[in-house]
């Protein structure tokens, strides 16, 4: 029997509700934990920045906790979509080194971050807790939001356990 993708194969945690102003001088996602899923992608959509000037710089932080305890950046993957003209034309996947990627001074940005448990803990072989920053750089408001999805499951079950806790 094939899986339903969304529905069984991904854990889905909102990492911001839509809201304009999205990146007021920062933003942090809650922290998740890797110990019982394979990988962690965030999905970050923006929306028409109100001068078409908005950016900010994307990091990833890792902690020994869900309260963020001794955080500290880590290099991750990335790639983007400038679906404002090419809609799903994707831009490869990148190494990021953990001082962050900057984003585009651009409305209508798609951009995937994902880190998997396995370059975490080589990373940071003492964190397993997760979170997404975002800090603006150019005071130029913006809609955006954030999902937080985590796949591969270690113990699947009907009701996936939480990953913020």
């Amino acid at each position: 029997m094939q899986q339903d993708l969304i529905a069984e194969g991904l854990h889905i945690v909102n990492g911001l509700y839509p809201v304009a102003d999205a990146f007021a001088s920062s933003m942090t996602t809650d922290y998740v934990s890797l110990k019982n899923f394979r990988r962690v992608t965030w999905i970050i959509h923006t929306g028409v920045a109100t001068s078409g000037t908005a950016d900010g710089v994307i990091t990833v932080l890792a902690a020994s906790d869900a309260a963020g305890t001794g955080a500290g950046a880590i290099a991750f993957k990335y790639r983007v979509c400038a679906s404002s003209t090419t809609v799903d034309t994707w831009g490869a996947l990148t190494d990021v080194a953990s001082t962050g990627v900057a984003m585009a001074a651009a409305s209508n940005r798609i951009y995937v971050v994902t880190v998997t448990a396995e370059s975490l803990s080589a990373l940071d072989a003492d964190n397993s807790f997760i979170a997404l920053k975002v800090t603006e750089d150019t005071n130029d408001p913006v809609v955006a939001s954030v999902l937080t999805l985590l796949d591969g499951a270690r113990y699947p079950q009907d009701v996936p356990v939480s990953a913020i806790a």
